[in-house]
């Protein structure tokens, strides 16, 4: 997966994304068009969230469309999707790799807890968007989702299998997640109102990041959200504990596009689009993750890779 910010901050924030404060930011893609070609020019701007797998999933596009003779700027690792999100929708960016789930949430402002049915939750979201001029396109059969994952030590002394185990015992038990973790219903909000757990303390660390990892692995903290497809939870024996009661719901990738930019690049911009989006699975983005995070790749050069091995470049 996947603290609201004051409107102080956001702006700031804003800001920031225009002006290309990230590292990546304001860099076309360095992929070479391919001879099969089709695109029409049109120019786009892609964004990714601040963890590997949007970023490299930011990559994938970006390169496949590049590929395809779009032109592509890149602004990656913008932040949270309080921060990402209205830059989408006032067309700082054009494209954002999304999760099906967590972006219903954000939009019916955590109210709305995403259904198992990736179907269900897919239409209801595009039926949001539509109030945005945003666009779904095609979802991917590959998903991710924010995991509750305990350390082994952890499971093992408390013989923790499901989530309502923790009830019982979360009083002695630190929980590390995103800074937006307490306002989100897939994270520590739906911890406390859906499950009546409530921690020793929570620490506000990073997304599904280094940080966590390293924390959880020192049992720095003993509970933590991390994402499924984290190839971290197998490295290091981490136990994602069984959700009994749903607070996260299916969470396919899907890539958002503003409809301005879906008007200008026309057919061949999303059919482009919905051919890598066919290619991404589950198991491959855990490979991907493990290239990343695990054996410190490259995200350009893996995603360029990705891309060569499917066809695309």
């Amino acid at each position: 997966m996947r603290t609201r910010r004051t409107l102080g901050i956001l702006a700031i924030a804003l800001i920031a994304v225009a002006a290309g404060c990230s590292k990546n930011s304001n860099t076309t893609s360095s992929a070479s068009p391919s001879t099969s070609a089709s695109g029409n020019g049109t120019a786009l701007t892609i964004g990714s969230a601040n963890f590997p797998e949007s970023q490299i999933l930011a990559e994938i596009y970006a390169q496949g469309l590049t590929a395809k003779g779009f032109k592509v700027t890149k602004k990656l690792n913008i932040g949270a999707r309080e921060v990402y999100f209205p830059a989408l929708e006032s067309g700082q960016i054009d494209f954002f790799p999304e999760y099906i789930g967590s972006t219903l949430n954000y939009l019916t402002k955590q109210q709305d807890a995403s259904r198992p049915d990736a179907t269900q939750t897919y239409n209801l979201l595009t039926t949001e968007l539509k109030k945005h001029q945003l666009t779904a396109l095609d979802m991917a059969s590959a998903a991710d989702q924010d995991g509750v994952v305990v350390n082994k030590a952890t499971a093992d002394k408390y013989s923790l299998k499901k989530v309502s185990d923790l009830k019982a015992v979360a009083s002695n038990l630190i929980y590390g997640g995103p800074p937006e973790c307490p306002t989100r219903i897939a994270c520590l909000k739906g911890l406390e109102t859906v499950y009546g757990i409530h921690f020793k303390e929570f620490k506000a660390l990073d997304t599904g990041g280094p940080l966590t990892v390293a924390a959880l692995k020192a049992n720095g903290i003993q509970v933590a959200d991390l994402f499924t497809t984290d190839a971290s939870i197998s490295a290091n024996g981490f136990v994602v504990l069984t959700q009994d009661k749903p607070i996260v719901g299916a969470e396919n990738v899907v890539p958002i596009v503003r409809d301005a930019t879906l008007t200008a690049g026309g057919s061949a911009l999303a059919s482009a689009i919905n051919a890598i989006t066919a290619k991404l699975t589950t198991a491959g983005l855990t490979d991907l993750n493990k290239k990343v995070s695990i054996d410190k790749q490259d995200a350009s050069a893996v995603a360029k890779a990705w891309l060569q091995t499917n066809g695309f470049m």
